[in-house]
């Protein structure tokens, strides 16, 4: 590998990663604006309904642009993915002084939402396709990514909180929605990707959306996702309110908490991510789905029984490690089921999974009222459905879809997932 390739390759991955990540990371800190924002519209629902609008529209998002970015690039997307994100805090921070609650689901929300998902899968995309192709380790990429994304998120979980006690709440928004300004604009510069594999036909053609619905394949990851990403969601966006209401510690220490739930998710991200380049990812999930179910299995007991709150709050801090590695391990794995040639359209698929759960579990943690434990026992529901599905997860077959013909000239030429060119033909 050449110097010039490394140099590339490190100076994509730091662009996406300090601006895109950014973008992202904002709104994974949530959990230290969701007590202020309820007491500020004096409320208790508007903290924890707010993020998961953010997130179901980040995911809705990307099933629609993700068929696009090869063609726009990732270069605009995470260039307008970062701006809708600051003018959403931007303008929720108007709406707070003013004291409209539509303006933070509607700006904050909806906006900001669907410009941190489109950031984060110009970003992720970006450093998985890299890798790929000059390092041959995609699941390195995804974790270089997901540190980014954890050190960031730890970085402003503690801005908010300082920020939250020196300045009133609007002007908290509008400080955060200028400093994402600034660290967005860092992608402009090298943020691309890397082209494929030439074809050895012009006809080459990727599956359409249609065609991925009607794989199993697709389904089966998708409803993986679902069940593996939501425990850890609760914990992710509510982990401050969680041991603050469950055992009244201070608010001050229990904020800080949460930036020490990001370092167990930056870990978590890291090592985990770099473990699909060697060990199967199917079988990843299911110790990810196994770590749950004995987490949450046992998290009623351990809050009946008054355990310290150390102990619930580094219980909590796992689940946080074990949803990074679920998380940041999506990407990888679309990569080794799919192959390189459909991995933007279907990731982008695959996010509605992720932003669902990310939706889903603040909401179910809301309505298990303020001692969590009925979550606590739905999410150990929901992990032993993962559990299951984890043994049915498996490539996509092509045979099954495609009949391969190399000697018909009507067959399209395709890219696999090592980059070798394959003839496939779409059954009627």
């Amino acid at each position: 590998m050449s110097e010039e390739s490394i140099f590339f390759l490190w100076s994509v991955v730091v662009t996406a990663a300090v601006g895109t990540c950014s973008a992202t990371s904002i709104y994974f800190a949530w959990t230290a604006l969701v007590e202020p924002l309820n007491q500020e519209f004096g409320n208790n629902y508007i903290g924890r309904y707010s993020v998961a609008v953010c997130i179901l529209t980040s995911s809705l998002t990307n099933y629609f642009a993700a068929p696009r970015i090869d063609a726009i690039g990732p270069r605009k997307m995470a260039q307008l993915g970062g701006t809708a994100v600051s003018l959403g805090f931007i303008l929720g921070g108007l709406g707070i002084q003013m004291k409209q609650e539509w303006m933070i689901f509607a700006f904050t929300g909806v906006m900001g939402g669907a410009g941190a998902g489109i950031a984060f899968l110009a970003g992720l995309l970006a450093c998985i396709k890299w890798f790929a192709k000059i390092k041959k380790k995609p699941g390195l990429g995804a974790g270089v990514y997901g540190v980014a994304i954890g050190l960031m998120a730890m970085l402003y979980n503690e801005i908010d909180l300082i920020l939250c006690a020196n300045m009133s709440l609007s002007h908290v928004f509008y400080v955060l929605g200028g400093i994402n300004f600034l660290l967005h604009l860092p992608p402009i510069i090298y943020l691309s990707f890397p082209t494929l594999p030439p074809a050895a036909k012009p006809s080459e053609k990727p599956f359409s959306v249609l065609q991925i619905l009607q794989t199993t394949e697709f389904w089966t990851f998708f409803a993986l996702l679902l069940f593996v990403l939501t425990p850890g969601t609760g914990p992710k966006f509510l982990i401050t309110s969680m041991v603050e209401k469950t055992y009244g510690v201070d608010p001050s220490a229990a904020g800080h908490i949460g930036t020490i739930f990001w370092g167990a998710y930056t870990v978590g991200r890291l090592l985990l991510s770099s473990a699909a380049d060697f060990v199967p990812v199917a079988r990843l999930y299911t110790l990810f789905a196994l770590g749950n179910l004995i987490l949450f299995s046992t998290l009623p007991t351990v809050v009946a029984r008054e355990t310290s709150d150390t102990i619930f709050a580094s219980m909590l801090c796992l689940a946080g490690f074990l949803y990074a590695g679920a998380q940041i391990l999506m990407g990888v794995t679309l990569m080794k089921l799919w192959g390189p040639l459909n991995l933007s359209k279907v990731t982008g698929m695959t996010l509605v999974a992720y932003g669902s759960a990310n939706a889903l579990g603040p909401v179910l943690a809301g309505a298990s009222k303020s001692s969590y434990l009925l979550y606590y026992k739905w999410m150990a529901g929901s992990s032993a459905a993962a559990l299951i599905i984890s043994f049915f997860l498996k490539p996509v077959n092509y045979d099954k879809y495609f009949r391969l013909k190399e000697d018909d000239p009507s067959v399209q030429a395709v890219a696999d997932e090592n980059g070798s060119t394959v003839f496939v033909e779409m059954r009627n």
